[in-house]
């Protein structure tokens, strides 16, 4: 019977001590790519960032170029706009 409740313990421990390291593992991390067709910048700039991470985007057009809309897995002609990381993204 010691034995039994030696062994238990033991894996009840590696148990706790698995879920902890598990817990205290950094999140993951996602990309957020963006592209410009024409003159002009993206702000942020492409970047990681944690899921769920809700992200503002501006786009900056260059002297004499016009915003007109977003692509890839933004859309609308919004600008700002916001998109929620839970994935690796682009624009």
């Amino acid at each position: 019977m010691r034995r039994f409740f030696l062994l238990s313990a033991s894996i009840l421990t590696l148990a706790i001590l698995s879920y902890i390291q598990q817990s205290l593992a950094a999140p993951p991390t996602f990309s957020f790519t963006s592209s410009v067709i024409g003159q002009g910048t993206v702000e942020p700039p492409t970047a990681s960032h944690k899921r769920n991470w809700q992200l503002t985007v501006t786009a900056i057009p260059a002297d004499g170029w016009v915003f007109d809309h977003w692509e890839g897995d933004l859309s609308g002609s919004e600008n700002p706009t916001r998109i929620r990381i839970t994935s690796d993204k682009d624009s």
